[in-house]
């Protein structure tokens, strides 16, 4: 049976002229993730990321530990979720299923 691992990127660099890399810490992270799923012998057959920087970043730092990694491929579809661009669009209709929600939302 497949396994599917979803694995978010290191922290990136909050406060810093170019927040889309990672921090120090957030590369940390990734080594020592490629480290924990090396160590436990987990390979990955095939990777994907968005094309934000610090989820290639996080990526190739995992998979650069196996001695044979995927070739890491590229889809914007993995990139940053608009969460206000789906509260606008679910809250017309989970109001109208629920009232309560419906009220919450007014408040």
């Amino acid at each position: 049976m497949a396994s599917l691992y979803l694995i978010r990127h290191g922290q990136a660099s909050f406060g810093s002229d170019n927040y889309d890399k990672l921090s120090p810490l957030g590369q940390r992270q990734a080594d020592v993730s490629g480290e924990y799923f090396s160590k436990i012998g987990l390979r990955f057959d095939r990777a994907f990321s968005g094309d934000l920087v610090r989820q290639r970043e996080t990526a190739e730092r995992i998979l650069s530990v196996q001695d044979t990694p995927p070739l890491l491929q590229i889809d914007p579809r993995f990139n940053e979720v608009d969460n206000e661009g789906q509260i606008a669009g679910l809250l017309p209709i989970l109001s109208a299923r629920d009232s309560e929600i419906m009220e919450r939302a007014k408040g």
